[in-house]
């Protein structure tokens, strides 16, 4: 799914079909957890809570023309519905962007038998 994010507004949504397992999953039990690879190579791991909503004004802010591929009547389609992620805790790693260092590491890898550590840092209390 794609997460969209709002200026100013530290949660994390997403538009989904109010009758898809997603929204009765959260529903049951809000406790998730998100992973996100992005394009670059820094890798995220999130835990907190989700909320299904069917906030006309938010689903509006949310809304780009091409969704409508999932909703063909456009932002007022009676299943669009938006799960709204609170973040509580971000763990990510972020590997060096440069090739010569990721080699260099790989090496070192290989000669001293010990694997590329890539620390994890971790954003809580959010």
């Amino acid at each position: 799914m794609l997460p969209l994010l709002l200026e100013h507004d530290p949660h994390i949504y997403f538009l989904t079909h109010q009758h898809s397992r997603k929204v009765a999953h959260v529903v049951a039990r809000p406790d998730v957890g998100l992973t996100i690879d992005s394009d670059s190579h820094c890798y995220l791991a999130i835990a907190g809570r989700a909320f299904a909503s069917r906030d006309v004004e938010l689903i509006g802010r949310l809304w780009h023309p091409t969704y409508r591929a999932w909703f063909p009547a456009g932002q007022g389609d009676g299943e669009a519905t938006v799960l709204r992620v609170v973040v509580d805790r971000v763990d990510y790693w972020e590997p060096p962007r440069s090739r010569v260092t990721r080699i260099v590491e790989a090496a070192r890898a290989i000669v001293t038998r010990r694997p590329v550590e890539t620390p994890m840092k971790t954003l809580d209390g959010l």
